[in-house]
């Protein structure tokens, strides 16, 4: 089934090495929100779209914030 498509080959063995949202701590609701809500999509296409890296950071980090007051 991985070799139908190359570009899938990667998660074919992406499972050995993967781990929960917030690993090693215990799951977390904010862990899980994190993952889910920000992550890196968000702030990679800031980046991208020219946001200096100051500023990407400190938008992350005040969407975090936000999102382990709501766990």
């Amino acid at each position: 089934m991985w070799k139908v498509e190359p570009r899938n080959c990667p998660t074919a063995t992406r499972l050995k090495t993967a781990h929960l949202p917030g690993w090693p701590a215990p799951l977390q609701p904010g862990a899980v929100g994190d993952h889910r809500e920000i992550c890196r999509y968000r702030h990679v296409r800031q980046a991208c779209a020219g946001k200096s890296t100051k500023e990407v950071i400190a938008d992350a980090q005040t969407q975090l914030k936000q999102i382990y007051k709501q766990a």
